[in-house]
C-alpha cells in the first residue's frame, strides 16, 4: 500500500532480502484509500499495452478476452504484500484473474500448467503476508488465491499450533477478549523469567 507503513515494511523486506543475497526483481504499490486496485495491479504485472508489446499484440488478437488469457512475465517466485487482511485479499484476487499462478499445493502439476499457459510452464509464485493477514476471515475473503499463502506472525492466536491455541482459549475465557501478540509475548517472557528464577534457586552457591 502507498502509505507510510507499507513503505517502511517494504523497505525492511528489501533490506533483509538484499542482506541474504536474494534478488528483488519487482516492486509495486497501490492506493489503500481507493475503491479499486485493478489499475495498480495491471501496472505491476506489466499489463499496460503501451509498455508491453507482447501483451499489446495479444490484446489485438483476442480483444477483451486478452486480459484473462495472457500469461504475464513473472520475474519472481515470492511476492510479499504488507497490508491488512481485507485489502491484501482484494489485491491477491486480481493475480490469478490476470494469469499469475499462485502456489496452492506443495508440488504443482507441470503438465497441467503447461496446458493452461499455451505450452509454457509459468513461474509459480509463493504469497507471503505479515501479521495483518492473520485473521479468520482471510480464507473467506481471499478464497482459493490465499490457500497456499505463508503468513509470518509472532503470534497466530487460535490459528496457530497447540500451545498458541491453548493460550488464546484460556486468555479469551479469563479476559473476554482475544489476546494480542504483545499479550502472548508478555506471557512467554513471564514463563522464561519464572523458569530462570527456578533454576537459579536450585543452583549451588559459587
Amino acid at each position: 500500500p502507498r502509505d507510510d507503513l507499507g513503505a517502511e515494511t517494504a523497505d525492511a523486506f528489501v533490506a533483509e532480502a538484499t542482506r541474504l543475497g536474494l534478488a528483488v526483481t519487482a516492486r509495486g504499490t497501490y492506493d489503500p484509500t481507493g475503491g479499486s486496485l485493478e489499475a495498480d495491479v495491471k501496472a505491476f504485472l506489466g499489463l499496460v499495452p503501451a509498455h508491453n508489446p507482447r501483451f499489446a499484440a495479444h490484446l489485438r488478437r483476442h480483444g477483451k478476452k486478452a486480459w484473462t488469457t495472457f500469461s504475464p512475465d513473472i520475474p519472481y517466485s515470492l511476492l510479499f504484500i504488507p497490508d491488512r487482511h481485507d485489502r491484501a485479499a482484494l489485491a491477491v484476487a486480481y493475480l490469478p484473474y490476470f494469469g499469475v499462478e499462485l502456489r496452492s499445493t506443495e508440488f504443482p502439476d507441470p503438465e497441467a500448467l503447461a496446458r493452461k499457459h499455451g505450452g509454457t510452464i509459468p513461474q509459480v509464485v509463493q504469497l507471503v503476508g505479515g501479521s495483518g493477514w492473520n485473521h479468520p476471515s482471510l480464507p473467506i475473503r481471499g478464497g482459493d488465491a490465499v490457500q497456499g499463502a505463508m503468513i509470518v506472525d509472532s503470534f497466530a492466536g487460535e490459528l496457530g499450533g497447540d500451545a498458541g491455541g491453548q493460550f488464546a482459549q484460556v486468555f479469551q475465557q479469563r479476559t473476554q477478549r482475544a489476546p494480542s501478540a504483545a499479550a502472548a509475548q508478555a506471557h512467554d517472557a513471564a514463563l522464561l523469567v519464572a523458569a530462570a528464577r527456578a533454576v537459579a534457586a536450585g543452583s549451588p552457591d559459587p
